[in-house]
């Protein structure tokens, strides 16, 4: 007698209609659909490092993240994994452009890097990889859909080392994606970041399990009351956070301005007293 194939069913997404409250791109859901999930974590590091699904024995989560604790202090949502207990990658989805990604991604990536339990000798250390998903252009004068930045001799280009990567992935870029982009999924998963309605998630998801279970988990948490309340309340924390650090920096800029303003008043003053003092010499 055969066996029946069971066929899962993603009741939460079926029943999800219209505008995504909370899409991918929001770093605690995607923290929270990769922590849930290894079938979505598999998936994005074989779409990201160009493998084979078989490829990847084992994927284990290094950062898990009590949701609690977010409320009351700001936490890096960073996703960061050991693949095959070999690898070591650090993926993150930046949205807004704060003009600090370059140093950031690079204490990631040294943070990743840094692996060596007490005592192991150097050739142990692991390779690690950073991900930066960002929805900017983070050179806007060599736009590129999936960039991945190596050491290099600025002479001659010979590579230093493969085991110390920066690779960043523009959603803002998916018309540049190449051919080898596409045939790894990069294409969809960028997709799957940008979609912003229930429909427009479910089309892209047809047919590909990864990506329905990727929905599914996004479409329970935008549900369950106890995780959207998590979510909803780590938005407000990201926007005051962003509000006073908007204002700190004004302040600060008024500031300098205003020093400067009290040097040049202070130039003047010593000018007027220096011609003062002359004119008294001279009568």
């Amino acid at each position: 007698m055969s066996k029946t194939k069971k066929v899962t069913r993603y009741v939460a997404v079926e029943k999800a209609s219209g505008p995504i409250r909370f899409t991918l791109m929001n770093d605690m859901m995607f923290h929270m659909v990769m922590s849930k999930s290894k079938r979505a974590l598999k998936g994005l590091i074989c779409a990201l490092k160009g493998l084979r699904e078989k490829d990847v024995k084992s994927v284990k989560l290094l950062t898990p993240i009590d949701y609690n604790e977010v409320l009351h202090k700001f936490i890096v949502m960073d996703v960061r994994v050991e693949m095959n207990n070999a690898e070591i990658l650090d993926i993150e989805v930046q949205i807004g452009n704060e003009y600090d990604w370059i140093p950031r991604s690079l204490l990631y990536l040294c943070r990743a890097y840094d692996n060596l339990e007490a005592g192991e000798e150097y050739e142990n250390t692991k390779p690690a990889t950073q991900v930066g998903i960002l929805d900017f252009d983070l050179f806007p004068e060599h736009p590129e859909f999936y960039a991945k930045y190596l050491m290099t001799n600025v002479k001659n280009g010979n590579v230093y080392t493969p085991d110390f990567a920066l690779n960043v992935l523009s959603l803002k870029q998916i018309d540049l994606a190449t051919e080898e982009d596409k045939q790894n999924g990069l294409v969809y998963w960028a997709k799957l970041f940008k979609a912003t309605t229930w429909e427009e998630l479910r089309h892209l998801s047809e047919g590909n399990a990864v990506f329905m279970e990727v929905t599914e988990k996004m479409a329970k948490s935008n549900a369950e009351l106890k995780q959207r309340a998590l979510l909803e309340m780590h938005e407000r924390y990201l926007h005051d956070y962003a509000s006073i650090k908007g204002h700190l920096a004004r302040a600060e800029k008024e500031l300098r301005r205003q020093k400067r303003e009290n040097r040049k008043q202070a130039q003047e003053i010593e000018r007027l007293r220096a011609a003062l003092e002359k004119k008294e010499k001279r009568s």
